[in-house]
Formats: structure tokens, sequence, C-alpha cells
């Protein structure tokens, strides 16, 4: 059985995409899986197939292509005859099946013309838009690019939206194996945004070697770009040691080499943190700019990631910083960096704000701030928020019996402890009223809304602008609610960013009250589930009894047993 999986984003994106064909391979070891990729990521793909990870690769000449259709003089027809002979290469393969991993207009055009009988992803058919299987893909193509707050990494989303099976969580090696004395720091990113400043490398770089004197340091370079960074490196510090510290070009084969020798990969976040993620090394990240970290982390268990404490970070990918100075940037501090450093290589843990960090719920990636030395309360206000998301997506609350029983078994076994640190029983009766709260607040939502949308009348404008006038004033109530109400927990489920924006769109009379009745209802189900699941946690607490509290997730005879 022949399979295609079509990867035309950013190298990096490929890189992601790579679990998911791992994994796909594991489930399916008989299958032969080839790759669709840009001309931009062709050395990756290069790579994978020298690894045996693939049996074949095809190239999209997406750069070649754009010349041709955009600058003046060039022929425009030649990018229609390549997309042809391009077709034309991938029917004669036969494949059995395609999977559409870019969701991408162009991505899901290209998918039409493919002569494959089976298409999984977003498409197009005979040229009308196709290919949402599930509540899943319709928050990829519908909001998740534009959501700051998630619950599940973009890997979650993008398996569950194509029904494959969520890669497991890689495992990092001991970061305080004595047999790898090596520190690896990616300190540049073709993004500006997520830049670090060049003089801040170079004082970390100082500080590392002070630290940690017989650890070898090395900066990486992409092939070709060495020079060039060891020039920017020069103009910061004249008297910058190579000797000490050098910078090395590496390919990805090398990469892998030498991620062999390395205990600890500092970087930025792109494509060579993902890549040493997968590879099982450790890594500290700094994420600036538009990297959001709830949907971008590295895909490993227990990676660590800093990020600038400013109200702007995360923004949008495609808008420019609008910030007189790169505050997120500036927002990263030495001293933060240095203990973070220390945690991992020394195992000295130091919470502090800013961090966030890579865990497991139920063998799902679970991306959480880090405010304290024990389990953070972030990390069981994710935990729960994504519960209720996952019940909800799956479509499980259509259900006769929402999965909520076994579910809070689950979350118990996994998060007793950290549940107990935020305050066991008296947390979730917050949790509970602060949900009920909102469900009263979203009912008179509602009832405005359809004494606003009653008023309307078919081909009657002024109808409309007093009813585009109700919802502005019905967006800036939610706005002002939200604002009073704003936590953590608050900001990791975001039950009302779909009615936020059916608020905020342009669509305008039936159209927009449609819209706004829908994305109420989402709000409704969601915190119908959150208060249901929250309630059989209470229950189950308290029908375990007073010697489970005690215990921290033990009941007394599982206690006695272990004592």
């Amino acid at each position: 059985m022949k399979i295609l999986f079509s990867s035309l984003l950013r190298i990096g994106d490929l890189i992601t995409h790579w679990r998911l064909i791992q994994q796909y391979r594991i489930d399916h070891p008989s299958v032969e899986v080839h790759l669709l990729v840009n001309d931009t990521s062709e050395s990756f793909a290069k790579y994978l197939l020298q690894k045996r990870e693939i049996a074949g690769y095809f190239i999209v000449p997406r750069d070649r292509w754009q010349t041709y259709l955009i600058e003046p003089g060039r022929p425009p027809m030649r990018t229609f005859f390549e997309f042809q002979e391009l077709v034309a290469t991938l029917a004669a393969v036969r494949f059995d099946k395609v999977y559409e991993l870019s969701h991408s207009l162009f991505a899901a055009r290209l998918l039409d013309a493919l002569p494959i009988a089976s298409k999984i992803g977003v498409r197009y058919e005979n040229g009308r838009a196709a290919g949402l299987l599930n509540r899943w893909s319709e928050l990829l193509n519908e909001d998740y690019s534009e959501r700051a707050s998630v619950a599940f990494h973009s890997l979650h989303v993008l398996a569950k939206s194509l029904d494959l099976v969520v890669p497991v969580l890689a495992e990092p090696r001991q970061s305080d194996d004595r047999f790898r004395d090596l520190i690896l720091l990616q300190i540049s990113t073709s993004d500006t945004k997520k830049q670090w400043s060049m003089p801040r490398w170079v004082d970390l770089t100082k500080r590392l070697r002070q630290e940690y004197p017989t650890l070898r340091i090395q900066i990486l370079a992409a092939p070709g770009e060495a020079h060039a960074l060891r020039k920017s490196l020069l103009q910061v510090s004249s008297n910058f040691s190579f000797a000490e510290v050098p910078v090395v070009e590496a390919g990805w084969s090398k990469l892998d080499e030498m991620f062999q020798e390395t205990r600890l990969l500092i970087s930025l976040d792109t494509s060579v943190l993902h890549f040493a993620a997968a590879l099982r090394v450790p890594t500290l990240s700094f994420f600036i700019g538009s990297a959001n970290p709830q949907k971008t982390a590295p895909y490993q268990n227990e990676a660590l990631i800093l990020s600038g404490r400013v109200s702007c970070s995360p923004c949008r990918h495609r808008d420019p910083c609008h910030q007189p100075q790169h505050l997120c940037a500036e927002a990263l501090d030495l001293r933060e960096i240095v203990t973070a450093t220390r945690s991992l290589l020394d195992g000295q843990v130091a919470a502090q704000s800013g961090q966030w960090r890579v865990g497991q719920s139920q063998r799902r990636a679970l991306i959480y701030k880090v405010t304290t030395q024990e389990e953070s309360m972030e990390k069981v206000s994710s935990a729960l928020a994504q519960m209720t998301w996952q019940i909800y997506l799956d479509g499980a609350d259509q259900e006769v019996a929402a999965p909520v029983g076994s579910g809070a078994h689950t979350f118990l076994d996994e998060h007793a402890s950290g549940l107990f640190a935020a305050g066991g029983l008296s947390w979730l009766k917050e949790r509970l009223d602060a949900s009920e709260a909102d469900s009263l607040f979203l009912e008179e939502v509602q009832s405005r809304a359809v004494r606003a949308g009653s008023r309307l009348v078919v081909d009657d404008s002024s109808q409309a602008d007093e009813f585009e006038k109700k919802t502005q004033d019905l967006k800036r109530s939610l706005n002002e609610y939200l604002a009073r109400q704003s936590t953590g927990d608050r900001e990791c489920r975001d039950f009302f960013f779909q009615l936020r924006s059916a608020l905020s769109s342009h669509f305008l009379g039936f159209v927009k009250l449609r819209r706004v009745t829908q994305a109420a209802d989402e709000a409704r189900r969601l915190l119908f589930l959150e208060q249901k699941f929250v309630r059989t946690l209470i229950n189950e607490i308290t029908e375990r009894g007073p010697g489970y509290v005690a215990g921290f997730g033990k009941t007394s005879h599982d206690r006695s047993a272990t004592t």
C-alpha cells in the first residue's frame, strides 16, 4: 500500500509532521510512505530518505513558480505546465491514499488535481471546499491560528482532524549524562520577530563558560552561514574567542551525529529545536514574537520554554512588531536563562514567571506555565480544560453518556498531587462556582442577542444597523466581563473565543445572528461539560474519603500498603 503525505509549509512544520509520519509507520508497518514537500524543505526530505524513514519524496518548486507568476518578463504559463507534469508524475505512482498536512489553500487546490481515490484533509473536490471530517478539523480550519491560548498542541489538533493516532511525546535523554559534554546554541532564525539580540547571546556564552568550564560550547550555523554569523559575533565582541566557542556548520545528518554528544540544546523557535526534540536531546528554548509555546512547543516531555512576559506576546505571525522596542525579547533576563539551564543540567528546580513546561496528561501533550516548585496549579487547570475540550471536540458530548466518569478517574490518578497542592476540593468548588457564573452570564448574552435578532426584517437596512449596534454592545459587555474574571484558569480554557469572534465579525444581519447563536451554543456545551466533569471530580474525592485527601491521591489502604 502506497501512502503520500503532503507537507507544503516551512521546514520546521515538516519536522513536526515527521512525528505523525513516524507514528503512522509504527501503526502500519507494511505501508510504503512518500512525501510531497516544498523545495525549501528538500534537504530534510533527503535526510529522511537516507535514514529510510520514507520510501521517496516529490518536490513542489514553490519559489520558482512564484517567481514565474509574479515577476514581470517571466513565463507564467511555465508554472501551469510544470504543475501538470507534477500531477502526472504523482498519478503514475498510483498512491492508495494521501494525507494533506499543510492545511493551506494551495495544498487544498493541489489535492483536488491529484487522481488518488482516498484523500484525507482539507481539500477541494471539483472546485468546492471539502474535507472537514469532525470538530477538530473545524477548529483547525476556523480559528486555531487566531487563538492566543489553546488547550492542545498543534500536532495533536492536526492528528485528530485527520483521524490519525496522536504521536506520543518524545522522552528526553538524561541531561546530566556525564558521557555527553556538549552544549549547543542555535542563535539565529529566519524570522526577525523571533530573534534574541546578538549582545545577549554573547553574554550568555560567557556565563555558560563560567558556569560549566568542563563542557564544550558550540554555536550552530546552517551550511554556508558560518562566516556571516562569526562576523555578527565579532561586531558585538571584537575579542570573541572562536577557539573556546566555535561556530559549526551542520546539515541534518551532521546534526544527527552531533546530537549524540549533546547534553543540552539552547535555541530559539527553529527547525533545529524541533529536530533535537524528536531525537530526544534535552532542550531549553526561547519563544519570542509570534512563537506560541501552547501551540508549537517542542514535542518532547519535560521541554522547558522561556517567553517574554509582555501583553502583546505572542503576536500574529503575519503582522510586524508594532512596539518601539522588541519588548518580548528584552523581557528575557539572562539570570533567568542561567537558572533554567541549571535546572536542566544540574536538576536545580527553580520555577519562575515566563516559564512554560511540556508535560503529559492521558498521553497528550500538556503545555503549562510554571509558577511554583510543586506541580503548578496551571498544570491542573490546563489538564482540566484539555479534558473538557477533548470530550467536546471528539463529539462525545452528543452521546447518551459522555465519558466523564472514566475521565475523572484517570485525571485523579495523574493529577492528584497537583490538585491537592492547588487546594483540592476548595479549588474545585471555586472552579465550579466560576463556571456556573459564566453560564449565567452566557444566558444573559444569548437572551439579549435573541431579542435584538427578533427585530431583524429581510431587506431592512435600518434594522440591520440597529442589530449591529446591539452586537457591539454585547461585545463590550463580554470583554468587560472577561477582563473582570481574567485568570490563568480562564485563559487556558477560552470557551468564549468563538463568541468574541462572532460578535466582532464583519458579517451583518441574519448571518451574524446565526454565527453568534452557534458560538454561544458551543460555549454553553463546553461550560456544561466542565461543570459535569468538576462535579464528578468532587464526588469522586468525597467518596474516596478523607484518607485519600490526606494522602494526596492515595486511600488509607493504599498508604498503609506502601509503608
